[in-house]
């Protein structure tokens, strides 16, 4: 089995987002499932230029980093180039080493395949080795089990509950806030390595939502 390098995994690697991607966005935003389990703002569907101007504005952003994810080594895939969902490192506080973290895989084939926490691992290389921040966190709903045992199994931590913060068909839910260091990381990195990797996880469920204001995301 292949290293794991900056970018690339054993099954799907990150990547840029240009233009041409933002059809495939618009026709998430008409997938009612997958943004009532991402986003807790209302559902509803964008336009491909809505998407066009939000990947450009975002491209441009000093504190905004955005990838796509794409398959690479998946089996039965034709197309293993194929845009399968996305990576935003929102408001990042370059002075204080810090960021939020949203992970996506918005394709329904691809979903509890335990590709999120193949992203989740190499996200979280890049934010601590590459960048070098200190701190990521990151926020789902309560009823999200696949994300939050995703983002355990990377060495998050529960650090806060918003109790009843989201309506959902009459039922309070509520947000989890979850976040990582990079010493915790390292220290978790090692313990793996002195054990061996076990096989990846296949409960991500729709991976994580955005529990945050909406600047910089491609729903808001």
């Amino acid at each position: 089995m292949q290293e794991f390098t900056l970018f690339r995994g054993y099954r799907v690697k990150l990547s840029s987002l240009s233009k041409r991607d933002a059809e495939r966005f618009s026709q998430w935003s008409q997938d009612d499932e997958f943004l009532r389990n991402m986003y807790t703002d209302f559902a509803y569907p964008k336009t491909i230029d809505f998407y066009i101007d939000k990947i450009i504005t975002n491209g441009n952003s000093n504190n905004i980093l955005q990838f796509g994810i794409r398959t690479i080594n998946c089996e039965n895939l034709n197309d293993n180039n194929l845009l399968i969902g996305y990576v935003f490192l929102k408001n990042i506080e370059w002075n204080n080493r810090s960021a939020q973290l949203e992970v996506a895989i918005a394709e329904r084939d691809f979903v509890n395949l335990g590709l999120g926490s193949e992203v989740a691992q190499l996200i979280l290389d890049y934010v601590f080795n590459e960048l070098n921040l200190n701190r990521i966190e990151s926020c789902v709903m309560s009823n999200n089990i696949g994300a939050i045992r995703m983002f355990e199994k990377a060495g998050f931590s529960i650090e806060g509950v918003g109790r009843e913060a989201v309506f959902r068909d009459g039922v309070a839910l509520d947000k989890i806030y979850l976040g990582i260091l990079a010493s915790e990381w390292r220290a978790k990195q090692g313990e793996e390595k002195e054990e061996g990797l076990g096989e990846l996880d296949t409960l991500d469920g729709y991976e994580e939502y955005d529990g945050y204001d909406d600047e910089g995301t491609l729903e808001d």
